[in-house]
Parts: C-alpha cells; structure tokens; sequence
C-alpha cells in the first residue's frame, strides 16, 4: 500500500513533469521558497482507513496542493503587478486541474481528484506578499 508520504512526493513528481507554470513544486511545505514563484508545494490533510477483507483495507489519504504566486514586484524588468500574480494564480489552478483530470489513477492511487472548492486568500512569508490558493485533492490507494 502506498503511504501518504508516497503519495505526497508521488503527486509532486507528477506535477513536476507535467507543469508548465510552476517553477518549483515541493512535496511538503518548505521554510524559504528561494526567490521562486509561482511554487506549489504538496502537503498532507488528512487520512482514512477502511478495513475491506480479512486481510486488507483501503486508504483515503487527503492532500492538498498549496500555491504560492508572488504578490507584486515594482522593481522588476518589466515590474510585476497584481493583475500579473491573479492572472498566473489562474493559470497555475487550471495547470494542476488539467494534470489531476488527465492521471486518475497511476501505480500509486486507484483515484485521484479535486475534494471540493479551492480557497484563495493573501498571505505573507518572509516578509513577502503572496496569493495564495489552496486546492483540497483526495487520492484511494489499495
């Protein structure tokens, strides 16, 4: 049976090769993003156990994809605006919705899909402003 940690780095990878937005995905939530943006970072949510013969169970592993898209950057070549961080935060929600859709199921999960609504808010790390949206995604693993 796959773990959740599997599962976690798993989707990572998954993002990584298919991605064309982010410029780094993490299989866990780092301290310091390196001056990267926009970043997903792929951490756990939850978990469920169900026993279904004698001799197995399934499991329900809850994850989520968490995105990072710098706020704004005045002093960038050409300067980056909010309307650039909502545009691109778009963007980036569309690319792993297209990546979620197109691998339902892989050597590591049975199912894998969107949970419910994703939730967009402004936050800060390091001093930084970023958007931020986090997207809810389930996966079965036998």
């Amino acid at each position: 049976m796959t773990s959740r940690q599997e599962l976690r780095e798993a989707v990572a990878n998954l993002l990584k090769a298919k991605s064309v937005v982010a410029q780094e995905i993490f299989p866990y939530l780092p301290s310091d993003f390196g001056g990267k943006s926009p970043i997903v970072c792929i951490t756990g949510a939850g978990s469920e156990r169900t026993r279904i013969t004698s001799r197995g169970s399934k499991a329900t592993f809850h994850i989520v994809a968490e995105t990072f898209t710098l706020y704004s950057d005045p002093n960038a070549t050409p300067p980056w605006t909010p309307q650039d961080a909502e545009n691109t935060m778009d963007a980036l929600e569309e690319d792993i919705a297209t990546i979620v859709a197109s691998n339902p199921s892989s050597e590591h999960w049975t199912s894998l899909m969107y949970e419910t609504t994703s939730a967009v808010s402004k936050v800060t790390v390091g001093g930084v402003a970023y958007l931020y949206e986090i997207i809810p995604l389930v996966a079965e693993v036998l």
